[in-house]
């Protein structure tokens, strides 16, 4: 048998974290058709990487209010096939709680978020 969500919360079904949570939603945004057009940014190599930072950095912003202070640097690596960057913000709750991420895309893919 099925069971819905108020069914799982009751029974003490795992939580998680606030943190984590955020990097579940990260994963789905940047994901989603239209965030960041990686087909275009093939073409515009290495200055375009500029414009993908603001990107990413304006969905969050934008998508994801438990974060303030959003910062977004891309981290050249040896892989010419996969594009690295750095999440830094602050918990918009909590500004003394930081957090810092890894999110890499390898081309043509799907973003991932560490």
């Amino acid at each position: 048998m099925r069971r819905g969500l108020f069914d799982r919360l009751e029974s003490g079904a795992r939580q998680i974290g606030e943190a984590e949570s955020i990097v579940a939603h990260l994963h789905a945004l940047l994901n989603a058709r239209g965030i960041v057009d990686l087909t275009d940014l093939v073409h515009t190599l290495p200055d375009g990487m500029r414009s993908v930072e603001l990107t990413i950095k304006k969905a969050i912003e934008s998508h994801e209010p438990r974060l303030a202070q959003v910062s977004v640097r891309h981290l050249p690596g040896d892989d010419a096939l996969r594009l690295d960057f750095q999440v830094q913000a602050r918990l918009a709750a909590d500004p003394r709680r930081a957090l810092r991420l890894r999110t890499w895309v390898r081309l043509p893919g799907r973003f991932r978020v560490d």
